[in-house]
């Protein structure tokens, strides 16, 4: 007798996945370079710091650091560029990439979900 309203919510669920992970790759395209400058910073050897439990040894990093410190942040961007391109301030943007992905799409699937439960309670 009652015909069962489609959701339209439901039909458009791909649009919001896809808008969702478009808005998440233009921020951690901005994003992404900024905390790889600030990473390098704050692995930098500094042996002038006195709280420094390790004066005399320096530590095994997963990227060649450059002998020299970095003075600022403009400083950092501009060797990393030099030095090693800059496509190396993206190292690690597919990983990142990929865990917003997946939490894009089960936002998706859960926000279907969640539609479908209110719609038959009501």
């Amino acid at each position: 007798m009652f015909a069962k309203k489609s959701s339209s919510f439901e039909n458009q669920t791909p649009f919001y996945f896809l808008g969702d992970l478009m808005v998440t790759t233009i921020a951690l395209s901005i994003c992404f370079p900024i905390r790889t400058i600030q990473r390098r910073m704050q692995v930098q050897w500094m042996p002038w710091w006195k709280g420094s439990p390790r004066k005399d040894k320096l530590f095994d990093t997963c990227v060649r650091l450059s002998p020299l410190r970095y003075t600022s942040s403009l400083d950092c961007l501009v060797r990393i560029v030099r030095e090693e391109g800059w496509t190396s301030l993206f190292r690690g943007f597919m990983f990142e990439w990929t865990g917003a992905a997946i939490i894009a799409s089960v936002a998706a699937v859960a926000a279907v979900e969640v539609e479908e439960y209110a719609t038959d309670e009501l």
